[in-house]
């Protein structure tokens, strides 16, 4: 164990979060920063992915980074693709953006129409920005605020309390060096995608219609 991560580990974690995808990421640092609690988090890749997947970052996810991660939320936007303001030049097109009561606000590219339109609905902009990348950008964003991620560390096995007077017990395997631990923990957040493991362990279902896109 690194000096580092036995000064990370000083505070017993509260939480482990499995996964280090978008949202298991996202989820420590608002918790280690926003909230005071500490949180471990375990992720069975070594590094983020390298293949491009989701690219498409909607309004509101923009939003929330705006709010609690405003430093990450510049990087992205100046690291993302053109705005779709510039999708202009390649011919018209119309934008509907959602709001509170059911109100449709529709603008076109041709003009700052679209641009006005959008400020006076939300302070950000939604974003083309390859999921690889965000992973990247997020996975070291996390590295220089102390919030650390732990690579080649998988999920084995889950128990949890019957009556919820003792906490969640894992299993966690290292694989550098084969070894198991064991560990209990306050929460246990399944950041481990759609066929998550935390969720089989725990008897939940995915619920929804599968294959959106």
């Amino acid at each position: 164990m690194t000096l580092k991560l036995q000064r990370l580990r000083a505070r017993k974690p509260r939480v482990l979060v499995v996964g280090g995808g978008p949202v298991g990421l996202a989820t420590a640092f608002m918790l280690e920063k926003l909230y005071d609690v500490p949180t471990r988090v375990v992720e069975r890749q070594r590094s983020p992915t390298s293949h491009p997947q989701a690219h498409f970052i909607n309004l509101r996810t923009m939003e929330v980074l705006y709010a609690t991660m405003p430093e990450f939320h510049d990087r992205l936007l100046a690291q993302a693709a053109p705005s779709v303001l510039e999708w202009g030049k390649l011919g018209k097109l119309h934008v509907l953006i959602s709001i509170p009561r059911d109100t449709v606000a529709e603008a076109t590219v041709n003009g700052d129409s679209l641009r006005k339109s959008l400020a006076a609905l939300s302070p950000t902009q939604f974003l083309h920005f390859p999921q690889n990348r965000f992973e990247t950008l997020l996975d070291e964003f996390l590295a220089e605020n102390d919030v650390l991620v732990e690579r080649g560390v998988e999920l084995k096995d889950l128990k949890l309390p019957i009556d919820g007077s003792v906490a969640p017990e894992v299993t966690l395997h290292h694989l550098d060096t084969n070894t198991l631990e064991e560990a209990s923990y306050d929460y246990v957040v399944g950041a481990d995608g759609a066929h998550s493991l935390v969720f089989q362990l725990c008897g939940i279902d995915m619920a929804g219609t599968r294959n959106l896109q």
